[in-house]
């Protein structure tokens, strides 16, 4: 899951939020944030996931 901190369309803390919900239902998730905003994360973060999918 990934938010950036600067996003203007979904405030940063409804992301956080969001993780928060999901993590007291044990899903098993890891949290990425950036500098950006309401747009695609960074590459390391898109290599991340990629490699995640791919599993």
């Amino acid at each position: 899951m990934a938010h950036g901190k600067n996003d203007q369309r979904v405030e940063y803390e409804l992301g956080t939020q969001s993780r928060d919900i999901l993590k007291s239902y044990d899903y098993n998730l890891t949290f990425y944030d950036f500098a950006g905003g309401h747009a695609t994360p960074p590459k390391n973060i898109l290599e991340q996931v990629t490699n995640w999918i791919g599993n």
